[in-house]
C-alpha cells in the first residue's frame, strides 16, 4: 500500500498555429506553465482542464484501478488536431540494507597476514569492516583495501557485491605476491576472536592472486563451534540501494486516440472552435510498493490547426490519416 502525493495537473500547452500566405509557412509555439490558463498563438487558442481523478489515489494498492480525465477545450477561431502526452514519475526511495561485518584474512607471500582494512578487533592485526547488503555489483563492487602490518603497507583488494541470492567477497594480492590460506567470516554482529579457524569460511589460496567466496549464508554471531552457528539466507537479507519504480499501466477510455512514439493523437476529427473534447484513461498500480512512495502525473497538449496539411508538417508521421 502506498501513500500517494497530490496529483499534480501541471498543464503545459504548446500551441502551433499554420498562416499560409503563397509559399511562405509562419509557424507560432508557445508555453502555458499553469493549468487552465490560455494563451493565444495566431488564431489557435486551447484551455485544458485541471486532472479529475475518480478513485482514491490516496491509499492505492496493487491491482486498484482507478479513472483519471481532462478536458480539452477549443478557445480559438480555427479547428485543431490535438495531441497529448502523459508525464509521471515516482517519488525516489532508498531502501535501507542490513549491516554485514566482514574480516577477510590470508596469508601471504613473505610470510605475512593481510586484512581487509577496517576496524581492529580481537587485540593484534585482525580487523574487519562494514558491508550494506545490496550494495555493488561485479562491475562496480564495493572495496577496501587488503593491507599488512602495523603501517598498513598495501597487499590488495577485497572486493564485495551482491545480486540478492548470493553474496560474494574476491580477496586478491598484487603481484608478485601470492595467497596462501584465507579465511572469511561474514556476519550479522562484529567478530571478536581472530584465532585460526574462527573466523568461519575457508578457501585455500594454493599461491594464486586471487579467491573468490560465493556464500549463501552469513552467520548471526561468531560462536563456537562454528558447525553449531546460526545463519541467515543471503535471500533472506534485506537489501539496500535504489528501487526500481513501480509499473503504472495508462489506457484511454475515451474513444478515437491512437497512440505513436510517446504520444496520444485524437484522430477521430479535428476539434472545431468552441468545441471541447475529454481525454480519459484508467490507470493501475501493478507490484508491491513500499508504504510512502509518491507517484505524481501530469499532461502535455499540443495544437495545431486542421487547415493547409499543417498536421503533417509539424507532426511528420501522425498515425491519424
Amino acid at each position: 500500500m502506498i501513500k500517494s502525493g497530490t496529483v499534480l495537473s501541471l498543464m503545459i500547452i504548446a500551441l502551433m498555429s499554420a498562416l499560409v500566405s503563397g509559399a511562405t509557412l509562419a509557424w507560432f509555439s508557445a508555453e502555458v506553465p499553469l493549468p487552465g490558463t490560455t494563451f493565444t498563438a495566431g488564431t489557435v487558442d486551447i484551455i485544458v482542464s485541471d486532472a479529475y481523478v475518480d478513485g482514491s489515489i490516496d491509499n492505492w494498492t496493487t491491482g486498484e484501478c482507478i479513472t483519471v480525465d481532462w478536458t480539452i477545450s477549443n478557445t480559438g477561431s480555427k479547428a485543431v488536431y490535438l495531441r497529448a502526452k502523459v508525464q509521471d514519475q515516482w517519488s525516489p526511495y532508498e531502501s535501507d540494507g542490513q549491516t554485514l561485518y566482514i574480516a577477510a584474512h590470508a596469508a601471504i607471500t613473505g610470510n605475512e597476514t593481510a586484512w581487509g582494512l577496517g576496524t581492529r578487533f580481537g587485540g593484534g592485526f585482525a580487523m574487519y569492516f562494514e558491508y550494506i547488503n545490496g550494495s555493488g555489483t561485479p562491475q562496480s563492487p564495493v572495496t577496501v583495501p587488503f593491507v599488512y602490518g602495523s603501517t598498513y603497507e598495501p597487499a590488495g583488494l577485497v572486493s564485495v557485491w551482491n545480486n540478492n541470492d548470493k553474496l560474494y567477497v574476491k580477496i586478491q594480492t598484487d603481484p608478485p605476491r601470492v595467497l596462501y590460506d584465507t579465511q572469511l567470516y561474514v556476519g550479522l554482529t562484529p567478530p571478536t576472536k581472530h584465532s585460526p579457524g574462527q573466523l568461519g569460511f575457508y578457501i585455500d589460496g594454493n599461491q594464486q592472486n586471487q579467491v573468490t567466496y560465493e556464500l549463501d549464508y552469513v552467520f548471526n554471531a561468531q560462536t563456537s563451534p562454528i558447525s553449531k552457528r546460526e545463519t541467515t539466507l543471503v535471500t533472506d537479507l534485506s537489501a539496500g540501494g535504489p528501487m526500481p519504480d513501480p509499473v503504472v499501466t495508462w489506457t484511454p477510455i475515451s474513444p478515437g486516440w491512437q497512440y505513436k512514439n510517446g504520444y496520444w493523437y485524437y484522430c477521430n476529427e479535428s476539434v472545431p472552435a468552441g468545441g471541447s473534447i475529454t481525454l480519459t484513461f484508467q490507470i493501475c498500480l501493478e507490484g508491491t510498493v513500499p508504504e510512502g512512495r509518491e507517484y505524481s502525473f501530469h499532461l502535455e497538449v499540443d495544437a495545431v490547426q486542421s487547415s493547409h496539411n499543417a498536421i503533417s508538417v509539424v507532426w511528420p508521421g501522425h498515425p491519424c490519416q
